[in-house]
């Protein structure tokens, strides 16, 4: 069997042209629908960011990702599990993702394929040391703050909002891929800032991760695949809109 574990697809970007958007979502749905009725598929992990700006409102889901979302549901409903890692951009799911046969899981996880132990995280937030970003990452994940925007704010502005933020990040952090109009969010920053966040993280906690035979995450939109002590294997999934379909990695059973 064989699983799979793709990150970073930022569907929906606004940072980018209609025609870019509409060219990754096209590589999204042909990686789906090959495994709709791959018997040696085992599962699909989603390593978060997969939508560019994801809120659950309380009677309101985001437009526009229907052909995503029902190609998704099609791959359950063939019999392979689809797994999803909240990302920075989509930690918001209350239940909608669910009702369509994903399997959300906590920010950070632990499962099992056969005999390795791997751990799971997107990998935002783990080890920064930049204020400003600690302090958004509170304020997104407070609880208080997701009720209110959930209840308290008019969707269309606050889908409005989230997009706009993202897509000025990006922005802000530019690099422009000449050949197809992409930014990668974090090539801006180098390596003390946010490059390095999670391979520090994994180092400064390795008595720990030891544990585990692979430790994927994704996040910083340039791969990684570096064996460290002990047989502990670290992957960091490159973006998938940056590579497309070779930025998917695969472990087989």
């Amino acid at each position: 069997m064989r699983y799979y574990f793709v990150g970073d697809v930022h569907l929906g970007c606004r940072a980018w042209s209609v025609e870019q958007r509409g060219k990754i979502e096209s590589q999204f749905l042909d990686f789906l629908e090959h495994h709709t009725a791959d018997t040696d598929c085992g599962g699909i992990f989603l390593m978060g960011d997969i939508f560019d700006f994801w809120f659950e409102f309380a009677w309101y889901v985001p437009k526009g990702y229907d052909k995503v979302i029902e190609k998704i549901r099609q791959v359950t409903a063939s019999g392979v599990k689809v797994y999803f890692v909240p990302g920075n951009h989509d930690q918001w799911t209350y239940g909608y993702l669910a009702s369509k046969g994903i399997n959300v899981l906590p920010k950070t996880s632990e499962i099992t394929i056969g005999d390795k132990r791997i751990f799971l995280a997107h990998g935002h937030g783990l080890n920064s040391l930049n204020m400003p970003v600690k302090l958004m990452n509170a304020i997104f994940e407070s609880t208080f703050c997701q009720w209110s925007f959930r209840h308290l704010v008019i969707p269309q502005i606050g889908l409005w909002f989230g997009r706009t933020w993202s897509a000025s990040n990006h922005k802000k952090h530019n690099r422009e891929f000449e050949e197809d109009g992409c930014i990668d969010y974090y090539e801006a920053h180098g390596g003390d800032l946010l490059g390095d966040e999670q391979v520090e993280w994994v180092k400064k906690n390795f008595e720990e991760m030891k544990q585990y035979d692979y430790i994927i995450m994704g996040h910083r939109h340039q791969g990684l695949d570096m064996m460290m002590k002990d047989n502990v294997r670290l992957v960091i999934l490159d973006g998938f809109f940056v590579n497309g379909i070779d930025s998917i990695f695969c472990i087989e059973d």
